[in-house]
């Protein structure tokens, strides 16, 4: 089907992760080379970067001190513990929705003119600014792929002061009348549902919840990764959500 698929990478390179050097390099095993690649992510991720498992390159559009970006890295699918690709670029989710709304995927969200990428915030940017028949709608979006033992999505593995400021100022649009969205991008398949970390960052959790009293849209939606990603569809939003059980897949390979 036209449109079905967003594409990603056009020439991949897999490899397996050996290690993590600092927040943004990694040690990758590659046709029998150690190389070392790029991280575009800043979470912690100790779930998902397992030694031994197969990850997705391609490398770099941009200059750097390495040569490849990490794309993503495969992990247990939830329940079957069958070997999905779950996405470790957080710089996808703007992406991948700007083109899920331009190709009439979701249709709560109907662009009439551009979508403009990185719109002026009061403490910086927010992701996306859509012109729509009932006006402007701001989108801030959120980069998911970790979930836990009863197939629930969780976002954020660890404190994002920024990303709550995100979610407050959106808000504070919402009390204005203005359009705000708050989008949970899960780049991987398995997900049954999203909850919010709470956990791992109560304040984040707590803003949530403010922001949906005050009118914010907050949803997600699921897609499959890979060298192509494809929109699975929307999943269930749990706010406050339930208490974090424990992480699966297991933390060892």
């Amino acid at each position: 089907m036209k449109n079905d698929k967003y594409r990603v990478v056009n020439e991949p390179v897999y490899g397996r992760f050996m290690f993590r050097q600092n927040r943004f390099v990694c040690d990758i095993e590659s046709e029998g080379e150690s190389i070392q690649a790029y991280l575009p992510n800043t979470g912690r991720l100790e779930e998902l970067l397992i030694a031994g498992r197969k990850v997705l390159l391609e490398k770099r559009r941009a200059s750097g001190k390495t040569l490849h970006d990490i794309i993503a890295i495969e992990t247990d699918a939830y329940p079957t513990s069958e070997p999905i690709w779950a996405s470790l670029d957080s710089r996808l989710p703007p992406k991948l929705l700007a083109w899920a709304i331009s190709t009439g995927k979701i249709p709560e969200i109907i662009p009439s003119g551009e979508i403009h990428f990185e719109p002026p915030s009061v403490g910086g940017r927010f992701d996306l600014a859509v012109e729509t028949p009932a006006g402007e709608v701001l989108i801030e979006t959120k980069s998911v792929n970790l979930v836990d033992s009863e197939g629930t999505s969780r976002f954020p593995d660890a404190r994002t002061i920024r990303g709550t400021r995100h979610i407050r100022e959106l808000a504070d649009l919402a009390k204005l009348g203005i359009g705000a969205y708050v989008v949970f991008v899960v780049t991987r398949a398995d997900a049954l549902c999203f909850a919010p970390f709470a956990e791992r960052d109560a304040d984040f959790a707590e803003a949530l919840v403010q922001a949906l009293k005050e009118g914010v849209r907050i949803v997600a939606f699921a897609f499959e990764a890979g060298s192509d990603f494809r929109f699975i569809g929307e999943i269930p939003v749990e706010i406050p959500g339930r208490p974090f059980p424990c992480f699966w897949p297991k933390t060892e390979s």
